[in-house]
């Protein structure tokens, strides 16, 4: 099993990257850690980052897909469940199958609930509430976090405690 993401600057990235963090509270994140987001993605990249206008919906997206790059090269990921937001919509096929490869179902709803599930991603042990949609073709993942039960079911272990 993969452990989560021990490094805090790297975990605070892709709490952004994946909208999980607000647009501000990131802007002062990274103005605080200047010196040292010129060490991570490079001289260039951290540039672009420390230059953009946060103000801006097209800045802030160029600088999610600048650290999204730089995040994805180095995490050595062998699930998806750090890239995912904490209500993912993702559309079937193509994008979902590198997602739902690992997700393995541990529990069902049951009839008339068929299409909700829980599941549990066997490479970093995050469980996902999944409901699918196929009438629109799409699943909906949704790791409910705040719901940390004395069983352990649906735990939020994308990033160390």
């Amino acid at each position: 099993m993969t452990r989560p993401i021990s490094d805090p600057a790297l975990a605070d990235l892709w709490r952004f990257v994946r909208d999980d963090a607000e647009v501000g509270a990131f802007e002062q994140w990274v103005y605080a850690r200047s010196d040292e987001l010129e060490s991570r993605p490079g001289k260039q990249s951290a540039l672009e980052v420390l230059a953009a206008d946060f103000r801006s919906p097209e800045a802030v997206a160029r600088v999610k897909e600048v650290l999204r790059e730089y995040a994805e090269r180095v995490s050595a990921l062998e699930c998806r469940c750090i890239t995912l937001p904490t209500v993912a919509v993702i559309d079937m096929g193509e994008e979902s199958e590198p997602v739902l490869a690992t997700i393995e179902q541990r529990r069902s709803r049951g009839e008339p609930f068929w299409w909700l599930w829980c599941g549990e991603c066997t490479r970093c042990g995050q469980w996902w509430l999944v409901g699918q949609e196929e009438r629109q073709r799409r699943r909906v993942l949704l790791a409910p976090n705040q719901w940390r039960r004395s069983d352990g079911a649906c735990r939020d272990q994308r990033v160390a405690a």
